[in-house]
């Protein structure tokens, strides 16, 4: 048995994290740190047979339930840099709430060893890709490895979803929806321009007839909704109702 793959926005304890910034209870953030430092070992390991100071360190995808084994050892695109980015915010909490400092630093230093490896923070052509990529940079937009990386994931978008021969000129059998999805989402939290594009993409798959024939699975669903209105995926959404 193997654990769901979770949507970014999900990962390493941000939902909890998120809960906490709602409700204001500190609780959720507590169990984010917890759940962070509980799944740390079952997914990042030491490769012995790797020499350097930055090759032996390495971030599964997937792991069983237990997290006694890896089932996907490998890497994703950006699941490093998405593990630093909300770690951070976690521990930020945990220092303001519980005086925590650095509760969070060996895990945070981990993963940003991880993803400073050469060619690990590249941009993909995969619209969930760069659109997960964006929903992540948001939160960190004064870093200069952000920046560089947020204009590099916008000029691809541009070319993914605009310029011909781009998604919005393909037929409906050769898109794919949660992944369109996750482009919407990142470029409207991202903004830059680029999130008049999300009205557009969702307005295809809400008139194609995707949704009447029945075909589509809940993560399409759940990624449509945020899509759609992305609320408190945003940076500072939550925030709005706390002044």
């Amino acid at each position: 048995m193997q654990t769901a793959e979770p949507s970014p926005p999900c990962s390493l304890g941000l939902c909890p994290h998120r809960l906490y910034l709602a409700t204001g209870e500190i609780k959720y953030n507590r169990l984010a740190v917890q759940l962070a430092k509980a799944i740390f070992s079952g997914f990042i390991s030491w490769d012995n047979t790797v020499t350097g100071f930055d090759g032996g360190l390495r971030l599964a995808r997937k792991a069983s339930v237990d997290l006694k084994v890896i089932l996907v050892p490998e890497e994703g695109r950006y699941d490093a840099a998405t593990g630093f980015v909300v770690l951070q915010l976690v521990q930020t909490a945990a220092e303001r709430i519980d005086r925590s400092w650095g509760i969070l630093s060996r895990e945070i230093a981990s993963y940003r060893l991880i993803m400073s490896r050469a060619r690990r923070l590249t941009v993909s052509y995969d619209p969930l890709d760069f659109g997960m990529g964006l929903w992540m940079l948001q939160f960190f937009r004064s870093e200069d490895w952000v920046r560089a990386l947020a204009n590099e994931s916008i000029m691809l978008a541009h070319r993914a979803l605009i310029d011909p021969p781009g998604i919005n000129h393909m037929p409906l059998d050769r898109r794919v929806a949660f992944r369109e999805f996750g482009a919407c989402l990142g470029l409207q939290c991202y903004g830059a321009g680029m999130e008049l594009t999300a009205p557009e993409l969702i307005r295809f798959w809400q008139t194609s007839g995707y949704f009447e024939a029945g075909v589509h699975g809940g993560l399409n669903l759940v990624m449509y909704a945020t899509a759609h209105v992305p609320g408190a995926f945003r940076d500072g959404y939550i925030w709005r109702w706390h002044s």
